[in-house]
C-alpha cells in the first residue's frame, strides 16, 4: 500500500478580506450608476422631452398656447432666446413673449422645480378688450391651515 501523502491545511478565506472585496465592489458600482443617472439627466434636460413637458406645464399654467426657444444649460442655470405664449379665449392676456431668459435652479422639492432668480431681458403682454371675461372663483370662508397656505400649488 502506497502511502497517503500528508494532506495540507486548506486555507480558510478571510472575512475581513470578503468584506472589503465587495464593499469596493459595491462603491465602484455606486459611482458607476451615479455618473450613468447624471449623465441620463443632463441628456434628458437638453433634449426634446423636457422642453416638451415645460412647455406642456406652462399650456396648462397659462392657458395658452406655448413656444419655447431652445434651451441652453450652463451648470444649474438655463438660458431661452425666446419664448412665445399665445393666449386661449380663457387666458387673463393675448400673447406674452418673453427675449432674453435667464434662469437659476434650486433643485427640487415636494415634486416642483424650486427657481430661486430670474431674469427676463424683454417682456411684451398684450391684453385684449375682446377676451372673454375670466370666471369668478369662489373663495372658501374658511382660512386655511398655515401649513397649508405656505405649500406650493399642486399643478406646479
Amino acid at each position: 500500500m502506497a502511502a497517503n501523502p500528508p494532506k495540507t491545511p486548506r486555507r480558510s478565506i478571510n472575512p475581513l478580506t470578503v468584506v472589503l472585496v465587495s464593499g469596493g465592489v459595491l462603491l465602484v458600482l455606486l459611482v458607476v450608476g451615479l455618473l450613468v443617472a447624471k449623465s441620463s439627466l443632463n441628456a434628458w434636460l437638453q433634449g426634446e422631452g423636457f422642453r416638451e413637458w415645460l412647455a406642456r406645464r406652462a399650456e396648462t399654467a397659462l392657458k395658452s398656447e406655448v413656444s419655447l426657444g431652445e434651451l441652453k444649460w450652463s451648470g444649474s442655470e438655463v438660458f431661452a432666446a425666446k419664448i412665445t405664449a399665445t393666449g386661449r379665449p380663457e387666458a387673463a392676456f393675448s400673447e406674452l413673449v418673453l427675449d432674453g431668459v435667464r434662469t437659476k435652479t434650486g433643485g427640487v422639492r415636494d415634486r416642483a422645480f424650486l427657481v430661486p432668480d430670474i431674469t427676463v431681458n424683454r417682456l411684451h403682454l398684450l391684453f385684449s378688450s375682446t377676451r372673454e371675461a375670466a370666471p369668478v372663483a369662489v373663495i372658501s370662508s374658511e382660512i386655511a391651515p398655515a401649513a397649508e397656505a405656505s405649500r406650493l400649488p399642486r399643478w406646479l
